[in-house]
């Protein structure tokens, strides 16, 4: 067949794949995957709020329909250039409103934020 890009044939692994620095297969915390590439991390909490949990999140955290999740919209950054955009979720039974004024008042998050 002239001009055709031919069928499928299969699954193929690349052989190189454990060779690769930046894997999503395992946790690693993102600061120490963005120095261990040569840059220097840095993350910015752009958003912090409480709402209901997708049904997504709901089953990933075990919770019942309608329960409420604080969600973090965080970004990474290597060198000052945005690399790593991520959404947390906790549970409010596990992280009070109480415990996220006091995040937002001590001297850690300043260091870490």
């Amino acid at each position: 067949m002239s001009g055709s890009c031919g069928t499928g044939r299969g699954t193929f692994v690349n052989p190189h794949f454990r060779e690769i620095a930046c894997r999503f297969d395992q946790a690693i915390h993102f600061p120490n995957l963005i120095e261990s590439s040569g840059y220097k991390a840095r993350m910015e909490i752009l958003e912090i709020r409480m709402e209901p949990a997708e049904k997504e999140v709901e089953e990933a955290l075990k919770l019942a329909p309608g329960e409420q999740v604080w969600s973090a919209l965080k970004v990474f950054y290597a060198d000052e250039h945005p690399c790593v955009i991520s959404y947390d979720y906790v549970s409010t039974e596990i992280f009070s409103e109480e415990a996220l004024e006091k995040l937002k008042n001590s001297q850690i998050r300043k260091r870490i934020f």
